[in-house]
């Protein structure tokens, strides 16, 4: 049998949160199911506005990282552009030729005879 919703755990979610648990991690703290914290986020109003507070990790990195990148960590900086501008910074290219639903991708590079391509 599941454990029975108590308004403590509204605190103890937001506690929680801002050490940047998952909703799957949060059930298992309070020893139920999945499914039922999903329930319970539906029908506790208290418990739903407290898991707001999972944005507070993440904005923390979100600014650490930003900070790492503007004091010239390549790695940061990298993981920023690819990010916040995937057109531009991607690995991969993708090209449509001749038929455009049947897009390929073009690798730029050598070609088996040594020539660049």
């Amino acid at each position: 049998m599941a454990s029975a919703y108590k308004k403590i755990y509204a605190k103890q979610a937001e506690i929680l949160c801002t050490l940047g648990a998952t909703d799957a991690q949060m059930a298992e703290f309070f020893g139920v199911a999945t499914s039922t914290f999903y329930l319970w986020k539906k029908k506790h109003k208290a418990l739903s506005e407290a898991l707001k507070a999972k944005d507070y990790p993440d904005e923390e990195v979100v600014k650490t990282l930003l900070q790492k990148a503007l004091s010239g960590d390549t790695t940061a900086m990298i993981f920023w552009l690819k990010n916040r501008r995937p057109v531009e910074w991607r690995d991969r290219r993708e090209l449509a030729v001749g038929n455009a639903s049947a897009p390929f991708a073009v690798f730029i590079g050598d070609s088996e005879d040594g020539a660049q391509t």
